[in-house]
């Protein structure tokens, strides 16, 4: 097993997990929830700052090992026409958009209090390189998206880590992976951390969105558990710990 080879070498693969697209207390986020509890693995939710509920924001309180994060501001796409979906990118006025980001995070903190990180998941994973480099001014310390960050993105005030590992087919109508499909994703990313140390400083992200979560979803990431929760080479993080927050 790769992880045993990781064991033999006396190297830890650092794990996390963040999920997307929060907005309220719903039944497939109190599963989600049961997991974190069963495995004891934190999960960080990305919360839209404009939607959320009270019922949210009880409902988390009730788990407090989770962290919030600042899933943009109302997850809205302000692309133009056949560009790829963006809520802060495209034409949009630099000034708009910096409004818009420090209110997001301003939103969360009064609703979550200090359970809020200043970090940022831009909705669907990109916004205007332009922007980017504002975010610490704007009050955030951490950002992340979706894929390996790039070498030159780890330096700077800003944090930058992403996820990875996604159990949904999004190409092929939203469909959950087999399980079988994901373990071996899971494997290559293992097997490429260890064969590129100097890249693997940035820890795994599972990514998943719980509004589509089920019992073909819940399978895959318990296996992903069962595997990884107890295994001497795997360290499971908190967002908390991975953005320095």
């Amino acid at each position: 097993m790769e992880l045993d080879t990781w064991h033999r070498e006396r190297r830890v693969a650092l794990l996390w997990w963040r999920d997307d697209d929060a907005t309220d207390a719903t039944e497939q986020l109190g599963a989600l929830f049961r997991l974190t509890g069963r495995f004891k693995v934190p999960v960080a939710l990305s919360v839209i700052p404009t939607r959320f509920t009270r019922r949210l924001v009880q409902q988390v309180q009730r788990h407090p090992g989770t962290s919030v994060l600042v899933h943009g501001h109302a997850h809205v796409n302000h692309a133009p026409e056949g560009w790829a979906k963006s809520e802060f990118g495209g034409t949009r006025k630099l000034s708009q958009m910096e409004d818009e980001l420090k209110a997001g995070l301003v939103l969360l903190r009064q609703g979550f209090g200090p359970l809020a990180l200043p970090v940022l998941v831009p909705p669907w994973n990109r916004m205007a390189p332009r922007l980017v480099g504002r975010l610490p001014a704007l009050g955030y310390r951490g950002i992340s998206a979706w894929k390996p960050r790039l070498p030159d993105e780890k330096s700077g005030p800003l944090v930058r880590v992403n996820t990875h590992l996604d159990p949904i087919d999004w190409r092929h109508g939203r469909i959950p992976k087999d399980d079988r499909a994901v373990a071996a994703a899971l494997l290559r990313k293992l097997r490429w951390r260890r064969a590129h140390p100097e890249r693997a400083d940035e820890p795994l992200g599972l990514l998943t969105h719980h509004l589509l979560w089920g019992p073909e979803i819940e399978h895959v990431i318990v296996n992903v558990f069962s595997h990884t929760r107890n295994h001497p080479a795997v360290r499971w993080l908190s967002a908390r710990t991975v953005f320095r927050a």
